[in-house]
């Protein structure tokens, strides 16, 4: 974790999981991931004396909890999507589940898309959530520390031209290009 916050450092992480399956039910990514971020976070060394650092890295439980929590810092709400789709209903409890983390997880969230999730879902849940923190930046909030929200897209479907099972040449990797066509980075 030199030089990283530890929500960056958990961004890095979430961005370079590879799923080993796709899962029929939610707890089981939740569980995959769980066990990477244990891994992970915890083999790194937080000096250059090799002084290892713990994390706990929690499997939250509870109405106004995240899906993960580490540290009680950075909270990790995972949503999966079915038939290129997350419900409406989902998405809007998902603004109010953030508006509840934000006094809970005071690094930030990182929302993760598993299963299939299309584009157009994913633009909609990406736009909500910029709008949420456009307003907050707006009225003043979290001047020092500011919350910060993350969304990555861990669906199967969110690659590509929408072909939910197109195979990738072992010889191709994922470049991570910022778009910088709507102005500065908020971290969505």
């Amino acid at each position: 974790m030199f030089g990283n916050n530890l929500f960056d450092e958990c961004v890095a992480i979430i961005k370079a999981w590879k799923l080993k399956q796709q899962y029929p039910d939610e707890k089981y990514y939740k569980k995959e991931l769980l066990n990477l971020l244990q891994e992970k976070l915890n083999e790194q060394t937080s000096s250059m004396f090799s002084q290892k650092q713990h994390f706990n890295i929690r499997d939250e439980s509870g109405r106004s909890l995240c899906d993960i929590g580490i540290n009680r810092k950075v909270g990790i709400e995972l949503k999966k999507g079915k038939n290129g789709k997350i419900p409406k209903t989902e998405i809007n409890r998902l603004q109010g589940q953030i508006e509840d983390y934000e006094l809970d997880y005071p690094e930030g969230v990182i929302v993760v898309l598993v299963g299939e999730c299309d584009k157009f879902t994913e633009s909609e849940i990406r736009t909500r959530l910029q709008r949420k923190l456009d307003k907050e930046n707006n009225i003043g909030i979290g001047i020092g520390q500011q919350f910060r929200i993350k969304l990555i897209n861990k669906s199967h479907s969110s690659k590509g031209d929408g072909n939910l099972y197109k195979k990738k040449s072992p010889l191709s990797f994922d470049i991570d290009i910022p778009d910088y066509s709507k102005g500065l980075d908020l971290g969505i």
